[in-house]
């Protein structure tokens, strides 16, 4: 591997860090966080609401380690508003709410929920095209596979970025390589002390600094 191939690498590996970093901040900020409802109310009255939705269950079966989404159904109690700067929130409405809202604007400005969804994108082909570009030498491209698509969070990118060719140069082959199963059992075991870490973590520190995922 040539000095420029290897430098053309560590600027590839620099932008996955920094884009990994930026959409983690950003998901992060935009997750709904739980408020009152004189909460809702104030922002209502003051025109801060850009977006917001009725919905009476959360649904978090769709993705793990991210957002809820909020379904419709007989009961729609749910008001989930976004404000001007990105950030969401919910809370238990009521009439009062419903008619005030109906009479806000309404409408969406903010533009962090597609740069993440964006970030999210570009990060996925990018890596996709990496692993399928290089010799891995700690673990076959399948466990590695395995890794970065069932690591919640990203999680999966760092421990590459961090353990394998050709990001880390100075890197052992192992005699063995690891195999597929061995990223999904790898990946379990790592995204089950990470569940329960955030779970004490937001018992912890609350809604505000840890919010909900699923």
């Amino acid at each position: 591997m040539t000095l420029r191939n290897i430098a053309w690498w560590q600027l590839l590996r620099i932008a996955l860090v920094v884009g990994w970093i930026m959409w983690a901040a950003l998901m992060w900020w935009t997750t709904p966080r739980e408020a009152s409802l004189a909460h809702a109310r104030q922002d209502v009255a003051a025109d801060r609401v850009v977006e917001y939705s009725w919905g009476s269950e959360w649904r978090t079966d769709h993705v793990p380690w991210t957002p809820p989404v909020l379904e419709d159904g007989s009961d729609d109690r749910i008001f989930l508003w976004e404000t001007p700067d990105g950030h969401s929130y919910y809370t238990d409405g009521d009439d009062a709410l419903h008619a005030a809202a109906e009479k806000s604007n309404g409408r969406s400005e903010s533009v962090l929920p597609r740069t993440m969804t964006g970030l999210a994108i570009a990060g996925t082909l990018i890596t996709l095209w990496a692993l399928l570009s290089t010799d891995p030498v700690t673990g076959t491209k399948w466990f590695w596979f395995w890794i970065l698509t069932l690591l919640p969070m990203g999680v999966g990118l760092l421990w590459w970025l961090a353990r394998e060719r050709p990001w880390a140069r100075d890197v052992a082959p192992r005699e063995k390589r690891h195999r597929w199963y061995a990223g999904i059992g790898y990946s379990f075991l790592v995204g089950l002390v990470l569940s329960i870490a955030y779970a004490l973590l937001r018992g912890w520190l609350g809604d505000g600094i840890i919010p909900l995922v699923s």
